[in-house]
């Protein structure tokens, strides 16, 4: 993953955070002497004790945590149901489903969110304004399946990632280099 000043940060995919994996990830982070920590996951993977050992044991005051949230996830394929539904199928969910959905896991990111140095986002909002798009209007889906994004989903979430780093730098949350 490029940063804005054009470093490099180590990025791992569905990363677990369970004892083993919180290990692992804390010496990786010490030995590459990492500035930013940015974890994505589905809400389901967390162990949320785990997550805050994590937080705790890399944070020796220069360190940073953006966590991002979920991304509207589906129990069913999406380019499979846009297909079988001739292009036109439109999600009736809404932000409003999601947020209930993931209500408990938001309350627990918002408590680690008031630690120094981390940064919580929420990613429903760049797919459901309110109503939840599954495509571009030229329908270009935004999954390869019920909840990973194509290249076109991860473009929806590019300003908001933007926006939040530089916003980190501002407020010091994120050194400058």
């Amino acid at each position: 993953v490029e940063s804005l000043d054009g470093s490099l940060y180590l990025a791992q995919e569905n990363v677990n955070i369970n004892r083993e994996n919180r290990k692992a990830l804390v010496k990786i982070v010490k030995t590459l002497d990492v500035d930013l920590v940015i974890l994505h996951s589905r809400w389901s993977t967390y162990d949320w004790p785990s997550l805050k050992l994590l937080i705790n044991s890399l944070d020796n005051g220069k360190r940073s945590f953006l966590l991002l949230g979920p991304v509207p996830e589906y129990d069913f394929n999406v380019p499979e149901k846009m297909l079988k539904e001739v292009v036109s199928f439109r999600s009736t969910l809404n932000s409003e489903f999601f947020d209930d959905k993931f209500r408990d896991d938001i309350q627990k990111m918002q408590i680690l969110d008031k630690m120094e140095k981390v940064q919580f986002v929420s990613l429903i909002g760049a797919f459901c304004s309110p109503a939840c798009q599954l495509s571009t209007s030229s329908a270009k889906p935004y999954y390869l399946d019920s909840n990973h994004l194509t290249l076109t989903g991860a473009r929806k979430i590019k300003p908001i990632l933007r926006e939040v780093l530089l916003n980190m730098q501002l407020t010091g949350i994120l050194p400058s280099k």
